[in-house]
């Protein structure tokens, strides 16, 4: 330890930090050892503020980690540590613009820091999820490709994204690209296969998309090139083997519905499509199939005759009978 730093000068700053743990735990959060997590800095250095603030903020003090790393910038207004875990911080708040403007900071005083790396990537991850920012996570996705030009991760989140944007060419360039640093990487050759399949590319995509059982989107997709080739046994076929999962996407039961009723398996197809508008009740498509279904299986139900005008040998009523 160094002599400049007192023991009571440091636990001035430290010992407020005995209140992060819970009772449970409070035989194990002494000053002493507080301190020595950040032994060998000197009180005045911003390091040893930085080292606070991550204490305080992997302990859900986002207010004194705040206060922290503000002095630590107070010390040294260069210091990119601080800028990171300032960015940390927002991404804990939720406070994805923040946390981006932060990560991007500490990029410009330490390019290629591995920390703020690591942020920007988990803001890009939260900003695909939503249409509206897909191309922010874009530019993201971009910037961290030219610190890691081989990153197959990366790579693959950028020709997915551009796949989602409808650029299909560029996405299938960075997605081959993936896959060429990884060949075993089968998320991208999945996705790859999904491209083909919205290309309406089908050959290519059931050459892909075939080798992946276990995926539903593949599966699901490889289903559907069949429907479209009136090729209704070969898509239930494709489709049955994930009736087992149990944590199958919104939307099988529609879509085995649908093959269900084209094969004329009517009652089988009724106990799918309820299953569907019990999953989707705004789903205006799922309740015209369910309601097209029961002219079959409840046939008295949509009879428009009646048995006047109905010939006694008429064949419907005699398997009313």
């Amino acid at each position: 330890m160094k002599t400049s730093m007192s023991f009571t000068l440091a636990c001035t700053f430290l010992l407020p930090m005995i209140s992060i743990c819970g009772e449970e735990k409070r035989a194990s959060c002494r000053p002493e050892e507080i301190f020595s997590f950040t032994q060998g800095y000197p009180v005045e250095d911003a390091l040893f503020f930085v080292k606070l603030g991550s204490y305080c903020r992997e302990n859900d003090k986002l207010e004194e980690a705040e206060s922290y790393l503000c002095k630590a910038l107070e010390q040294d207004p260069d210091f990119s540590q601080a800028y990171t875990e300032l960015g940390l911080l927002c991404l804990q708040r939720k406070e994805f613009r923040q946390a981006k403007e932060y990560f991007y900071r500490s990029l410009q005083i330490a390019p290629c820091d591995p920390g703020a790396m690591e942020g920007l990537e988990k803001v890009a991850l939260e900003w695909e999820k939503e249409k509206c920012t897909q191309r922010c996570a874009l530019e993201i996705y971009h910037d961290l490709l030219c610190c890691d030009p081989e990153n197959p991760n990366f790579l693959f989140r950028i020709g997915r994204l551009y796949a989602w944007l409808d650029d299909r060419r560029c996405g299938e360039h960075y997605l081959l690209c993936a896959l060429k640093n990884d060949p075993d990487f089968s998320d991208a050759e999945i996705q790859l296969g999904l491209l083909y399949f919205w290309e309406k590319r089908w050959r290519e995509a059931e050459m892909t998309l075939c080798k992946f059982p276990e995926s539903q989107a593949a599966q699901e997709a490889r289903a559907k090139i069949f429907l479209s080739s009136r090729c209704y046994r070969e898509a239930l076929e494709v489709l049955t083997p994930l009736l087992c999962k149990e944590d199958k996407e919104f939307g099988f039961n529609t879509l085995y519905a649908q093959t269900l009723m084209l094969l004329r398996r009517y009652y089988d197809s009724e106990r799918f499509h309820r299953l569907a508008v019990c999953e989707d009740p705004c789903n205006e498509k799922s309740w015209n199939h369910l309601f097209y279904v029961k002219k079959y299986t409840h046939p008295t139900l949509y009879l428009d005759a009646n048995y006047i005008e109905a010939k006694e040998d008429e064949q419907l009523l005699i398997k009313l009978r």
